[in-house]
């Protein structure tokens, strides 16, 4: 199952890429430092495809307890890290650097970058952890990271920040399969940028070709595309590994098909035997017929032959008895004439 968690996303380029998401069938996590915030991204998200829901939760990235926790219920709720992580929280608080407090700087610098880095680190830890093969990060720097712009030293800090912790955490990450990229939007019409002066803003829109601030959602095409990356790089994965074992059915369908015909010409072979084999024992029996036959008449004639020998010893008795006959009559005349 795809899931994406998106710190900031409450409003602007955050709250744009959520309902994407939702609109594509993802299940989506909506944190904000605002709860109502995320809730109102809530209401405007479709249902996902597998009937997981979508959850608001409330975060400050710049809290390391805070980003645990999330990730943490993330999990319980889902049974898995997020897929995908879209960290989109930010802030400004513009001054010109020679009027900036302390604590403007550092708070900007805490929500933006620190939080970049303890979203981008527990994210990547229960990833590696739980054993995802894949996994995909995305942070939200800024053109104003790369030229600065007037009034946001702080923000144009933290921003280059985030470039640079996200290639290095792309270069650390990659061996466990992760993916970490970075966003640079331009001048983005966002509720964080309806706090900057209005000189301010018109000197972006001087720097801009067609004069006017980008909208969310036009880089939330741009976050979906480096997704959609992600996921195209995992089905083609997927499908080599189909192809692979595809072949390797082939090629056991390949050896089936010659053990059958093996098989077919060991049949044919017993069937030809069996043929032979009843051949010999037909001829065997009319052998042995004919030799029944040939023991009856064999039979008979000794019968004939015994029935001639009894008829001999008749003879025989007869003949005795003629010659008994014949003695009494010599006997008689000796004796009497």
């Amino acid at each position: 199952m795809l899931l994406f968690s998106l710190p900031g996303g409450g409003s602007g380029i955050g709250r744009a890429v959520c309902q994407r998401l939702a609109s594509e069938g993802a299940s989506v996590v909506v944190a904000d430092i605002s709860e109502e915030s995320a809730n109102e991204t809530m209401v405007g998200l479709q249902n996902d495809l597998r009937g997981q829901g979508h959850m608001a939760a409330v975060v400050d990235v710049s809290s390391k307890e805070s980003v645990k926790k999330l990730v943490t219920r993330i999990q319980t709720h889902y049974f898995q890290p997020p897929s995908v992580c879209v960290n989109a929280a930010g802030i400004t608080q513009d001054h010109f650097l020679l009027n900036m407090e302390e604590d403007h700087f550092d708070r900007v610098i805490q929500v933006n970058l620190k939080g970049s880095f303890l979203i981008t680190q527990a994210v990547a830890q229960a990833l590696v952890a739980c054993g995802a093969p894949k996994g995909s990060i995305i942070t939200v720097g800024s053109i104003v990271g790369k030229v600065g712009n007037l009034g946001q030293v702080n923000y144009a800090a933290s921003k280059a920040g985030v470039e640079g912790l996200t290639k290095t955490a792309a270069k650390e990450l990659s061996r466990f399969g992760i993916r970490c990229n970075c966003v640079l939007p331009g001048f983005i019409s966002t509720p964080m940028t309806e706090k900057v002066p209005e000189k301010v803003i018109d000197k972006m829109k001087s720097l801009v070709p067609l004069g006017r601030m980008g909208e969310p959602e036009g880089q939330c095409r741009r976050i979906f595309n480096i997704i959609l990356i992600w996921f195209n790089i995992i089905l083609i994965w997927f499908h080599i590994i189909l192809i692979w074992f595809h072949f390797i059915l082939i090629w056991f369908h390949f050896i089936l098909i010659w053990f059958n015909i093996i098989l077919i010409w060991f049949h044919f072979i017993l069937i030809w035997f069996n043929i032979i084999l009843i051949w010999f024992h037909f001829i065997l029996i009319w052998f042995h017929f004919i030799l029944i036959w040939f023991l009856f008449i064999l039979i008979w004639f000794h019968f004939i032959l015994i029935w001639f020998h009894f008829i001999l010893i008749w003879f025989h008795f007869i003949l005795i008895w003629f010659h008994f006959i014949l003695i009494w009559f010599l006997f008689r005349s000796l004796f009497f004439l």
